[in-house]
């Protein structure tokens, strides 16, 4: 569903006595991109995870996080195709920490431990997308399609918060989690079988993309 269909789909959801100037264009997008990111990070969709892979520098442990990267999902690392444990950074930094094979991450950088000595070796870094953000009418969310529902549904919960109908608020938001909830059983379903795969941890390195 492209963005201007969405819009269109969306005012007629909000349609109230508070007219219509009260649902500008540019309101309606920012609540619609604020959306899809929401979708974006209930579930590690494997339409949206991608790997980037970059070279050490000798002596130094952090590297910048890609510009596309979904703040807050889970995602891996590999240096030399060695994998590499996640830790919270409280961890990380401990005096006493010294368990080898190790990153975390903080800010717009990641952590890798222990730190590299030699140029060039290779880390692959695998992670969720930041959906692109739609600004044109034709833009359409990388998301797969069953779930633009989903973000119209958050959306539409979104609005009616902002309108006062709490009520009418909180069952679009149901809506939202009840849609996301049947195109992730589907996508592990046609994937894998019926498995029960509780997070992005349980996926890698067979329920991935671009390893």
């Amino acid at each position: 569903m492209t963005l201007a269909n969405m819009i269109i789909e969306l005012k007629d959801r909000l349609s109230t006595s508070s007219g219509t100037a009260f649902w500008t264009d540019t309101y309606l997008k920012r609540t619609l991109n604020n959306a899809q990111i929401w979708v974006a990070k209930q579930k590690p969709w494997r339409i949206l995870q991608t790997t980037k892979y970059t070279v050490t520098i000798a002596n130094r442990n952090y590297y910048d996080l890609p510009t596309d990267y979904l703040y807050g999902s889970v995602f891996f690392v590999k240096v030399n195709s060695v994998d590499y444990n996640f830790v919270d950074d409280v961890t990380f930094r401990d005096e006493d920490f010294d368990t080898a094979n190790t990153f975390t991450f903080q800010g717009k950088y990641y952590f890798v431990y222990a730190t590299p000595t030699e140029n060039n070796l290779v880390i692959d870094l695998s992670y969720q997308k930041r959906p692109v953000t739609l600004s044109a009418d034709s833009d359409v969310s990388l998301l797969q399609e069953e779930l633009h529902e989903a973000i119209l549904a958050r959306a539409e919960y979104s609005g009616l918060k902002r309108d006062k109908r709490n009520n009418e608020a909180l069952t679009a938001l149901a809506d939202a989690k009840d849609i996301i909830k049947d195109v992730w059983q589907c996508d592990q379903k046609s994937f894998r079988g019926a498995v029960n795969v509780g997070n992005v941890l349980d996926n890698h390195p067979n329920y991935s993309i671009g390893i």
